[in-house]
């Protein structure tokens, strides 16, 4: 087989890994050998077939006079690919694809124990404000990796039924960050956290209780802060009392908190 021919085969599979959308394709190396014409496979034609295959951005492993009888072939430009280069050459690159492929698998097996959830307009609009601060809100989580934060924001906004391209206007992110940045603590200390010693849990006992009646001072500060500041941003006094359908906008929200 020419040097042409073994492009061509390349291309090929090359096209075969792209419209299955995976990312590789698993191949017997007798499959291999056909599809290039090879009779024994000898060092020297492992390497040009890596090689043709390499052109393509497609990347093999094993090769294919490394033994066995099964080879898989990666796009390289693919998640899985830039993954499985990282494993077997990490002196080629850098062990940033093994997180970024960790990432999809924490956020994907979150999303299991994540349920959905429509809430209040008021609560949607204090997730919106955070949001905008650039900060991911709290008791919430997105699954949806491929999604710019700012986007996400200007979803909620179109949710709300606000002007998405608001939510980058300097007054609402000066708004934004007054309002999230006196949010009180989403779950209270308990006393256990606090105690250094079993001896210490009555005064520990004691702080928990006064930390909680302040921290419900706060919420109640917050929620007369976020009412104010859906006033100001809607330009009207009567706050929608519709609820919010999140999990349309790819939210999930967290079942601890």
């Amino acid at each position: 087989m020419t040097t042409n021919d073994y492009d061509a085969t390349a291309a090929r599979i090359a096209l075969q890994i792209k419209a299955a959308e995976a990312g590789f394709l698993t191949m017997r190396r007798d499959e291999l050998r056909a599809a290039f014409g090879m009779g024994r496979i000898t060092q020297g034609l492992s390497d040009q077939v890596a090689q043709a295959l390499a052109d393509h951005e497609v990347f093999i492993y094993p090769r294919p006079a490394d033994g066995g009888y099964t080879v898989r072939v990666y796009d390289r430009g693919h998640p899985l690919g830039k993954a499985a280069i990282a494993v077997v050459s990490p002196d080629e690159t850098t062990d940033a694809p093994l997180r970024v492929l960790g990432s999809i698998h924490r956020r994907a097996v979150a999303g299991l124990e994540l349920r959905s959830d429509d809430v209040p307009w008021l609560e949607a609009f204090d997730i919106l404000l955070q949001l905008a601060t650039g900060r991911e809100p709290s008791g919430w989580e997105e699954l949806r990796d491929d999604r710019h934060g700012a986007v996400l924001a200007q979803e909620v906004a179109q949710a709300l039924g606000l002007e998405p391209g608001m939510v980058q206007d300097r007054w609402l992110i000066n708004v934004a960050t007054a309002v999230t940045h006196r949010r009180p603590r989403s779950r209270p200390l308990n006393a256990g956290e606090l105690a250094g010693s079993p001896s210490s849990l009555v005064a520990a006992e004691a702080l928990a209780k006064l930390l909680e009646e302040r921290e419900a001072e706060l919420r109640e500060a917050h929620e007369r802060s976020l009412r104010a500041a859906a006033v100001l941003v809607l330009g009207r006094d009567d706050i929608p009392t519709h609820r919010v359908e999140l999990g349309l906008l790819g939210l999930r929200r967290k079942i601890e908190e």
